[in-house]
């Protein structure tokens, strides 16, 4: 046994036979992440005609949840290397628990917001411990084909969503969206609580400064800044997009929760089809991807643009080059990814937390935009996703030298 300045070994790995029921409990928290934003996204009118408030005010209820993670993301990686995973699984999903009963008790639309911060929060004190949950019991061969479910699981989280959203809003009310995750998040809790043990096997002293100094030596890396900065980017327009189109489509095209949800499932269905593709280019280099793709990504916003200016506003002004943004999307954001964490082997769950913090801080200003300038109309949209693109393409050039 080693003393905790170094590492103290608290538990052995569970059976084998049990190792891939444990494996697949964990792998169900992970879809909470895009569920508790996209989930809800169909309700925003909804919810802003129930508060009485306005667009912006209600699209900082995906900026406040962004936050909250954002900022969780850069401990949570280190609260469960000191404390396993069992134990902080169970407190941040308490607390997640509790927030989404509360946020349909909200009395005014700040506390919801309010209480959207701590879901953020705790969702991310969820995550990262389940998903190291699979490192711990798995190796080799079998950690990349777990690792290959729980990512395909993550990506089913946003694309249903909406889709499941907008159902629940219209015969239920915005409110059963929380409640639905409240009731879910209970399941599964249950689940671990009665058949996953503690997976870790190694406990290490928290340690703050030792925390940071890992942090800096990151964040001197220009080329995992420039990584994080796509991806965050990437996000700050897919949120933007997120945070505008339920009150374009319901206020300009009459559209229903239920009919936004098939519009968003496109959206997501093209994300991820962009996010798997990578597989398929596994032998081009990095530089080739990159300039294709933000290629691409330019030339569908100028179209966007130019569609919302020029043509008819419609669904498909919207949709078809959305569409190919998204394609785009998911495959820049898979590539940036793995290249990123590939720069520090030895670090990568630090890595993976400042990565993950720095996706949301930065996404968040996707919604924030989106409320303080008061997006309401499709070129107001449309010019937003053409500025956050040209500023990802002159990340790339910078990135590029």
């Amino acid at each position: 046994m080693k003393n905790l300045s170094q590492a103290q070994v608290l538990s052995s790995a569970p059976a084998a036979s049990h190792r891939y029921l444990i494996a697949f409990l964990a792998i169900l928290i992970v879809p909470l992440t895009g569920l508790s934003t996209d989930i809800f996204v169909p309700s925003m009118p909804d919810i802003q005609s129930f508060f009485q408030t306005n667009q912006g005010t209600v699209q900082l209820t995906i900026t406040a949840y962004m936050l909250g993670a954002g900022v969780m993301q850069l401990f949570a990686g280190a609260i469960s290397d000191s404390f396993g995973r069992k134990r902080p699984f169970v407190v941040s999903a308490i607390a997640y628990l509790l927030a989404s009963i509360a946020i349909p008790l909200a009395p005014t639309i700040h506390i919801l917001i309010g209480l959207r911060i701590l879901q953020g929060a705790a969702v991310a004190a969820m995550v990262v411990p389940m998903r190291a949950v699979l490192s711990d019991l798995f190796e080799g061969k079998e950690f990349q084909k777990v690792t290959t479910y729980m990512a395909f699981v993550w990506t089913i989280g946003p694309i249903i969503a909406p889709f499941l959203g907008g159902y629940l809003t219209h015969y239920f009310g915005w409110e059963s969206n929380f409640y639905f995750l409240a009731i879910y998040t209970a399941i599964v809790l249950a689940f671990i609580l009665l058949n996953v043990p503690e997976t870790s096997r190694y406990f290490n002293e928290f340690k703050l400064k030792a925390i940071i100094g890992k942090y800096r030596t990151i964040l001197t890396d220009r080329h995992f800044i420039s990584a994080g900065l796509t991806n965050g980017l990437t996000y700050a327009l897919v949120m933007i997009v997120t945070s505008v189109t339920p009150f374009l489509l319901k206020t300009q095209l009459h559209y229903t929760p239920i009919e936004f949800g098939y519009f968003a499932l496109a959206l997501g269905v093209a994300w991820s089809v962009g996010s798997l593709s990578n597989r398929f280019f596994i032998h081009h280099s990095l530089s080739s991807k990159m300039n294709i793709g933000v290629t691409i990504l330019a030339l569908a916003s100028i179209a966007l643009l130019l569609g919302t200016i020029w043509l008819p506003f419609s669904i498909y002004v919207l949709a078809v080059p959305l569409i190919a943004i998204y394609l785009v999307g998911g495959l820049l954001a898979t590539v940036n990814f793995a290249f990123a964490l590939s720069l520090f082997p030895n670090m990568s769950a630090s890595a993976n937390g400042l990565f993950s913090g720095i996706l949301f801080f930065v996404g968040s200003l996707g919604s924030g935009i989106a409320a303080q300038f008061h997006l309401v109309t499709a070129p107001a949209l449309a010019t937003s996703v053409v500025a956050l693109a040209a500023t990802i393409v002159l990340s790339q050039k910078l990135r590029a030298k």
